[in-house]
């Protein structure tokens, strides 16, 4: 008898018919119609976009010279009364306009925990925690890397979880107060990702059409529905984040924020990736992550892999999996944003 719940969501799940499931076949006008509707509907869904912006207002707080390259605290204006801070990390060898990656941290102490800072905002080693450092390691491979800070963490959170840890996000109360709002966590931050092309588009030294974003985690989530809505991302790899809904966000305890009213009814995450055909993707995994089992993983990517194949552009979808848990790896998605985007 008290198993009861388990069922009833059971059968939640299995009666889900996703109104905008990938088509199965090779029909130029269906793609098209599925793709305009199910954007549509997707943006719907995130519900925080501003029915428009003001200037950006770019400046820089502060310059850092560091072993490997430069590092500016910048800032610039998101929605009205909203700034967003972020790092914008420069090779020191950038002679000319170079190709861009905008990083997005997962759940912890916010940007600072992947370009090689403190949270205090002080250098530290690189290769820390579970994230390693992936933005600064990107910059050494001559990106240039634009870490926003996501809504909830770091400098973006509300002053009383400032003076906790630095790990104590804002996520939960931001999320929820969001949801009464009519938005959600993850449409004000896919849009803060928007707003972070605008401002890699404005700088002479990046060439404004060949931009790709990296993420693990939540960071992850936010540019899998960035990716979806907005083709100015070019290549795309996502780390411990691509699943199913089912196997991890509806099975397996997750943050406030991971969650989107309406959009499981809509579509699988297969179909909202499926955005990005047919656009260079990478998913990463590890085999033994215990909030994105490997089983809904290979049964996203599969789906993926079909679609990316009916198009011929299979060689544009990768999936590396390997040996441990929820962190980057960067085996083969470093080389994948140098292939396709240094061309």
């Amino acid at each position: 008898m008290m198993k009861d719940m388990d069922t009833y969501f059971e059968r939640l799940y299995d009666q889900n018919q996703p109104q905008y499931a990938m088509p199965r076949e090779r029909n130029q006008a269906c793609w098209e119609n599925w793709r305009e509707s199910w954007q549509k509907a997707l943006k719907s869904d995130l519900a925080s976009f501003p029915a428009q912006y003001g200037e950006l207002n770019a400046r820089t707080i502060s310059e850092v010279k560091r072993k490997e390259f430069r590092q500016q605290l910048v800032v610039f204006d998101g929605e009205e009364g909203m700034q967003i801070p972020a790092y914008l990390l420069i090779p020191n060898d950038l002679v000319k306009p170079a190709p861009a990656i905008i990083a997005v941290a997962g759940h912890g102490a916010g940007m600072t925990e992947i370009a090689g800072l403190t949270p205090q905002h002080e250098v530290r080693d690189l290769g820390e925690g579970y994230q390693k450092d992936f933005a600064a390691v990107l910059c050494m491979k001559g990106f240039v890397v634009l870490v926003p800070e996501m809504l909830g963490f770091g400098m973006r959170r509300f002053e009383e979880d400032k003076q906790k840890s630095a790990s104590q996000s804002s996520c939960f109360r931001m999320s929820m107060n969001l949801l009464m709002m009519g938005k959600t966590m993850a449409g004000v931050r896919v849009r803060d990702v928007m707003r972070s092309i605008d401002y890699l588009q404005s700088l002479p030294m990046v060439k404004g059409d060949q931009i790709g974003a990296m993420g693990i985690s939540g960071g992850g989530t936010t540019l899998m529905y960035t990716a979806a809505l907005d083709e100015r991302l070019k290549a795309t790899v996502i780390s411990g984040a691509a699943c199913t809904y089912r196997d991890s966000i509806l099975k397996i305890f997750h943050c406030s924020d991971n969650f989107v009213p309406q959009v499981y009814g809509h579509g699988e995450m297969c179909d909202v990736l499926g955005l990005c055909l047919p656009r260079p993707l990478f998913l990463e995994a590890g085999r033994d992550d215990d909030i994105f089992p490997l089983c809904g993983v290979k049964s996203c990517y599969e789906a993926l892999h079909k679609a990316y194949q009916i198009w011929d552009a299979e060689d544009r979808v990768e999936l590396d999996v390997f040996e441990g848990g929820h962190q980057i790896h960067g085996g083969r998605s470093y080389e994948f944003l140098q292939k396709w985007l240094k061309k």
